[in-house]
Formats: C-alpha cells, structure tokens, sequence
C-alpha cells in the first residue's frame, strides 16, 4: 500500500471515492508501486465506507456536488495535482444537471490546480447515430462534458466504462422471464453485437492508474476501460450455464434479441 502523507507525491482528487467508480480508482491507486496522496470526495463523511477509507490513511472531504455549492466545491480540489471526476445521472436523471456538474467539476479541477483531469465519459448517442437516438440522456449529458473539458485548459482524459457485468443481475439489463419458462437478455440488438464488459469495481480503477502514470499525460486522448469484448449472445450463454448450475437447471436462457 503506498498512500502517503508525504506532500512530494502527487495529491489525486477522486470525486465519488465511496461509490463504484471512485471507490475502484482509490483502491488501484492504493495498490501502485508509485506513492499518491488520496483525497477523497464524498456527500458522507461519517458513513461506512468513508470511515474505512480514512483508516487507510486517505483524506475524506464531505462535500455535496450541486452547482448552488459552487464555494465548497472549488475547495475541494485546492492543491490537487490531478482529479478523477464522475458524475452519476440516476441519481436524478436530468440531463441538464448533469452536464451542469460535470461542468462545475471541471472548472473545480482547473481552478485547484490540476495538471491533468481524468474524466469518466460516454460517447454522445445523438452524433453517432446521426440524430436517430436524441434521448439517451446518461450518454449524451457525460459527452456534453467531455467536449467541455477538451476545450478548458487543462490536460484532459476520457475513460470510459465498458458494460458493467454486475447489470446483467439487475433491471434493466438483466434476463427476464419469458412465457415458456426461459429467460431472456431483451436488448434493442443483434446477437452478434460485441459487448465491452467491465468489472467496474474490480478493474476500472487499473486503466484510471494506467493513465496517470503514463510517462507523458496523454492530453485529448480517449480509453474504452473493458476486460472482454464478446457478443451479446456469449453473455447469454454464460448467465444461462451460470444460473442452471446454481439453479439446478431450473433456469435456461433463450437468445432473446430484440
């Protein structure tokens, strides 16, 4: 472990550092060869997780990330030399909102005195898809970001988050049960589609710690963080072999495409 209080390693504001995101950059900074002070950027410093950081020698700062608490905000990233930022749309789903953090973010970082911004971004759905798509508002707000943070002065990195596997357990993602009993990944897609998946929590953080101890910052470039790229019907399949063992073969899976 090589968190330090020592003021000649480079001090990383990490933004959502008790969530899956942050939470994965603190730890793979935590397990790096090279020394890093860690601030860690929260809504709750008495919560579990917060607490369990600073046991680990990590600074906690409990700030809200709203645009009414510009003040606090900005001070959070004072004497940062890098700043891993992420923003969470569910949350409250307003795509405004969104971008408006994110922005704030950004002019917090460059204003503490970042030398480089780590951003986790999406690609925009509206311009891939030539304006077919115009409401996919998680993708979409992070890309409003993205172009923001390219143009704010400061050095600045997108890495973006694959799938996260774990979504194939949960809704909207996960398989749901079919009239015959079989179970169905219901995705707008062809079976053949290619898939990045990422164990967000597990593997995101490594690519975060990739970039900043890259020899030279890679300014304006942009990483796709995934551990596999496979087709959806492969992911299928393996929820399906998984499930049947643990089921007892209760459980099939069904192609199931849209």
């Amino acid at each position: 472990m090589t968190i330090t209080q020592d003021s000649s390693a480079p001090l990383v504001v990490v933004v959502g550092a008790t969530g899956r995101q942050g939470g994965s950059v603190v730890n793979a900074l935590s397990e790096s060869d090279k020394a890093y002070r860690i601030r860690a950027l929260t809504r709750d410093a008495s919560k579990p997780a917060a607490t369990a950081l600073a046991e680990r020698g990590i600074a906690i700062f409990a700030v809200t990330i709203v645009v009414e608490n510009k003040e606090k905000v900005f001070e959070a990233f004072e004497g940062g030399d890098y700043a891993f930022l992420v923003t969470d749309f569910f949350a409250h789903m307003d795509v405004n909102r969104e971008t408006a953090e994110g922005k704030l973010l950004v002019d917090a970082a460059k204003a503490g005195g970042a030398k480089g911004i780590v951003w986790s971004g999406l690609p925009n759905a509206t311009k891939l898809s030539g304006g077919k798509y115009t409401h996919v508002y998680q993708f979409d707000g992070k890309a409003r970001v993205t172009e923001y943070g390219l143009t704010c002065g400061v050095p600045f990195v997108d890495v973006q988050g694959g799938s996260y596997a774990d979504n194939f357990l949960r809704p909207p993602a996960a398989p749901t049960k079919q009239a015959d009993g079989s179970f169905a990944i219901m995705w707008p897609v062809k079976p053949e589609t290619l898939v990045p998946i990422v164990d967000i929590v597990a593997d995101y953080g490594m690519f975060v710690q990739q970039v900043l101890e890259m020899p030279v910052f890679p300014d304006g470039q942009e990483f796709l963080a995934y551990g596999e790229n496979i087709p959806i019907a492969d992911v299928a399949t393996q929820l399906g072999q998984g499930a049947c063992r643990a089921l007892r073969g209760n459980l099939s899976l069904t192609e199931g495409i849209l």
